[in-house]
């Protein structure tokens, strides 16, 4: 997750991305998205993300069950900013009622939800 969010403004290349990663491990996989896609594949749900054609809005991850959604920013920060929202808030109000949450995960030590209803959670509280 930390090289994912490091990277995912830059122009660096899926190796780079990779090796940020996964240092130290020797046995790395073959592609994220092929990693991500098995997950939730697994649990019967499906992982991809938006990017707007002029690159005025994406979003991290978009997982989807059911005709429903969650949308996941990722932010190399331990605490968040309204600013860092604005994407989440935009594909809320596009989606709509099918938007059924919205996260940012951090390096912060604390989830919390904040008051317009975004939870942000630690990339540490993710790990098995």
């Amino acid at each position: 997750m930390r090289g994912y969010a490091a990277a995912i403004s830059t122009d660096a290349g899926y190796t780079e991305i990779l090796d940020a990663s996964t240092a130290g491990v020797g046995n790395k996989p073959a592609t994220i998205h092929l990693c991500l896609s098995v997950y939730a594949s697994v649990n019967n749900a499906t992982l991809s993300f938006v990017k707007t054609y002029n690159g005025d809005h994406e979003i991290d991850f978009i997982i989807e069950k059911d005709s429903k959604v969650i949308a996941c920013e990722v932010k190399l920060s331990p605490s968040v900013d309204d600013g860092d929202l604005k994407h989440l808030r935009w594909f809320r109000e596009k989606v709509g009622n099918d938007c059924c949450d919205a996260m940012i995960i951090t390096t912060g030590g604390a989830a919390y939800r904040r008051e317009d209803g975004i939870a942000v959670v630690p990339a540490a509280l993710l790990g098995a």
